[in-house]
């Protein structure tokens, strides 16, 4: 997997040989978050926003049919997590 790297000055090379023994990987996950090979967090951020917009539909649909006040289901999944 050859790629250019761009520093600063906007002068672009190519990255150093592998090491034997250490692979090359894309995306890393550091404390918690995920960090692809440009220094994005973009690979973290997408299934957040997911995950974020399932657990909203899902406090909005059991609200909306009494079942369950938003607070508590939101309270539970702290619990459960």
């Amino acid at each position: 997997m050859e790629s250019a790297l761009t520093h600063a000055s906007g002068r672009s090379r190519t990255p150093p040989p592998p090491r034997p023994g250490i692979e090359r990987v894309t995306s890393l996950r550091i404390l918690g978050i995920i960090v692809n090979d440009k220094l994005k967090a973009a690979d973290h951020v997408t299934p957040l926003l997911s995950s974020c917009s399932r657990m909203l539909y899902a406090m909005r649909v059991l609200r909306a049919r009494g079942h369950v006040l938003a607070r508590d289901l939101s309270c539970h999944r702290r619990l459960t997590d």
